[in-house]
C-alpha cells in the first residue's frame, strides 16, 4: 500500500511566498514597462552623402519627393514620412599650397532629407522607431520611397512633443 504524504504548514507557507514573489515580479515589470515607454513625435534631418549628380539628372533631379515613406534597410518597417528634400554641395577637403581647403565637388552632391517620425522614448535606451535607435550622429541604410540609400547620416533629431503613452 502506498502512503501519500500531506503538506504541512511550512510547505504551504513556502508555496504562498513563492507565488507572492512571482506575482510581485510580474506586477513590477508590467508597471516599469508601461511607465518607461513614452510616445514622441520627431523631426529628423538626414543626409545622404556623395550622390553622383549624373545619377540625379537621370532621375529628374530628385530620386524621391516629399510624402515618400522612409523604411528600414530591408523595407519591412515604415519609419516616417519625408517632409522635404534639398540638394547641398558636397564639400571635399584638399591641400593647396600647404593649407587645408574645403571645395565643392562638381560631380557630387549631398541630399538633405527632413523626415517626420513617431518614436518611443524608452528611458536609458533613447528614442526608438520600431527596432531602430534614432540619434543624432548615427548612420544607417534606409529606403526613401523606392530608393535605397546606404550610409545615410542622421544630422539632427528634434523632439516635437508627446503623442501619449503606450
Amino acid at each position: 500500500r502506498t502512503e501519500r504524504k500531506r503538506l504541512n504548514l511550512l510547505d504551504w507557507i513556502l508555496l504562498a511566498l513563492i507565488l507572492l514573489g512571482i506575482l510581485l515580479a510580474v506586477w513590477y515589470f508590467w508597471q516599469h514597462r508601461r511607465a518607461a515607454r513614452e510616445g514622441v513625435e520627431l523631426v529628423v534631418v538626414m543626409r545622404i552623402p556623395a550622390v553622383e549628380r549624373s545619377f540625379l539628372s537621370q532621375s529628374g533631379g530628385e530620386p524621391f519627393a516629399a510624402g515618400s515613406v522612409v523604411r528600414s534597410e530591408n523595407g519591412t518597417s515604415a519609419l516616417g514620412v519625408v517632409q522635404s528634400v534639398s540638394l547641398r554641395e558636397h564639400m571635399t577637403a584638399l591641400v593647396r599650397d600647404g593649407a587645408l581647403l574645403w571645395e565643392a565637388d562638381p560631380y557630387l552632391c549631398d541630399i538633405e532629407v527632413t523626415v517626420h517620425m513617431n518614436a518611443l522614448r524608452q528611458g536609458s535606451d533613447g528614442l526608438r522607431v520600431h527596432d531602430l535607435r534614432i540619434a543624432a550622429g548615427g548612420s544607417g541604410n534606409f529606403r526613401f520611397g523606392g530608393w535605397f540609400a546606404a550610409g545615410t547620416e542622421i544630422i539632427s533629431v528634434e523632439v516635437l512633443g508627446n503623442e501619449g503613452t503606450e
